[in-house]
């Protein structure tokens, strides 16, 4: 049977209507249960009360099909494209502002000395006049 993109090599050997508790699966994570649990209150992870009718305390079970869901969304390699993406459009944001001016301190701004024929062609470009008080200071 060959594997889903959406499971990990081996999940086609485990029953997809098993179900685990927060405990099993935080064993399997290594983490503190309270942290399943707070993924379970987040929406996150999807999992079953299976406590009695106006019970106090839910008894929550996890679906093994969830539990794989959950770890493919969360994964490194899952996120790394879309956390590349972000990375590539904070880049070209900033590289926009700098070359607009925009920004402040991130301003790239050039002074060229052209001749006056070829200053007409140049877009976006202001003319300083020199005075002799200025050259003087120099």
């Amino acid at each position: 049977m060959p594997v889903s993109p959406t499971r990990p090599a081996g999940a086609e050997l485990l029953d997809p209507d098993q179900h685990d508790t927060p405990t099993t699966v935080s064993e399997r994570w290594k983490c503190k249960v309270d942290t399943v649990l707070a993924h379970i209150h987040a929406g996150k992870l999807e999992a079953i009360d299976v406590s009695r009718p106006g019970s106090k305390r839910p008894r929550w079970r996890i679906p093994v099909s969830a539990i794989y869901e959950f770890e493919m969304r969360n994964s490194a390699t899952a996120n790394r494209d879309e956390r590349l993406a972000q990375r590539r459009r904070r880049r070209d944001r900033r590289r926009k502002r700098a070359t607009e001016g925009v920004g402040g301190d991130n301003c790239t701004s050039t002074l060229r000395l052209v001749p006056l024929e070829q200053f007409k062609s140049i877009e976006g470009a202001r003319v300083i006049e020199l005075t002799e008080e200025w050259e003087a200071g120099q």
